[in-house]
């Protein structure tokens, strides 16, 4: 089934699940890269915000599981802006999909230039999370339900 509906196989969706922008995206995540974080000259490589997207985008699926969830999947990637060290970088996301196990989230990477008062569009991208089941034992990361949802 598709997301939202009152319940989802069992998985109940309650308003934190829900939109909170005229656009139904919620900002998830917000962070302003370092030093470290940068390649050549100020640029920030693509590698820490691909791994930063990762972070952002299992936020709301790993809400609605009740448990972490991984990364199975995204469409195409058109990073539209380079991010700066110093930027504020604001990941917002929404889902589209979900079901008891697995949940496509839309995400939407915004920056904020310093000094600057109005953020731009770094790039918009769709991505497929599953659910991770927890180890037998406890101790293990434990695997995906299913790794092609």
């Amino acid at each position: 089934g598709s997301f939202p509906a009152a319940a989802v196989q069992g998985l109940a969706v309650t308003p934190e699940h829900t939109q909170h922008g005229a656009d139904g995206m919620q900002t998830v995540l917000r962070v302003i890269p370092m030093p470290a974080d940068r390649g050549i000259g100020r640029r920030i490589t693509t590698g820490w915000l691909l791994a930063k997207l990762d972070q952002a985008g299992a936020v709301l699926p790993s809400g609605l599981f009740g448990r972490a969830a991984v990364l199975t999947s995204c469409d195409s990637l058109d990073i539209q802006l380079p991010v700066y060290m110093g930027d504020c970088v604001t990941f917002r996301a929404v889902v589209v999909e979900a079901d008891a196990l697995a949940a496509t989230v839309r995400l939407q990477v915004l920056a904020e230039k310093r000094g600057e008062t109005q953020q731009q569009e770094v790039m918009c991208v769709r991505m497929r999370y599953v659910a991770v089941r927890d180890g037998e034992d406890g101790t293990g990361p434990g695997e995906a339900f299913r790794f092609n949802a």
